[in-house]
This record gives structure tokens, sequence and C-alpha cells, in this order.
């Protein structure tokens, strides 16, 4: 029976791109799993009207995707490391950072890794 993994991704273009491009990566060496993508609207995605540089909270492109990997709605997620924020949640860690595209990260809950 194949295992379905949720990749949860931010829904822009880049993001998407990156996220196909994990899938493929996983692909290549697990070619029966079955992986969908959740695209997820963030804070940042939504609002179009402040700076960044204006924003008060931390990790506004990423939240949404923590919550939903900590609530289990996504099994990992895929980020920009620019979107990252310096600490990760608790509950969370970063599992790897790729080469192809070094600003693609992706993390897990804890206790998948």
């Amino acid at each position: 029976m194949s295992r379905t993994i949720v990749v949860g991704s931010r829904a822009s273009k880049l993001a998407l791109i990156q996220a196909e491009f994990l899938i493929v990566k996983i692909k290549e060496t697990n070619p029966d799993i079955e992986i969908i993508i959740s695209p997820i609207t963030t804070k940042g995605d939504r609002n179009h009207h402040t700076q960044l540089d204006h924003m008060a909270d931390i990790g506004v492109f990423v939240k949404e995707l923590e919550e939903a990997l900590l609530d289990g709605r996504i099994d990992l997620a895929v980020h920009s490391l620019k979107d990252m924020p310096t600490e990760i949640p608790s509950g969370l860690c970063l599992i790897a950072v790729t080469r192809d595209l070094t600003q693609e990260m992706r993390s897990y809950p804890e206790e998948s890794g």
C-alpha cells in the first residue's frame, strides 16, 4: 500500500516550482510514493499594502505552513531560505537544504525526522 505525502507550499509561482522540484527528487528514489501539493496562503501573501520591512511579525511567509505541519494537515513544507525566521518553532526542525535550488528548504515535524 502506497503512502500519500502532502507537501505544503506557498501558492506563489516560485514556491510551487520549488515544491515540484522536491517532488521530482523524492520520486527519483521512491517512485511508488504518491505526493500531492497543498497550496497555503500566508499572511505575507495576503498583505499587499505593507512593505516587508514594515511588517512587525516574524515569519509572515511561513507561519501558516508551520501551523499546518504542527496540526498534521501537511507532512512537510517547502520554504525559500530567505523566508525562514532564525528561530524554529518548538516541535519543528529543518532537515535539508538542496544543492540545486539553494534557497529551497524542507521542514518536518520533529517526530517524522
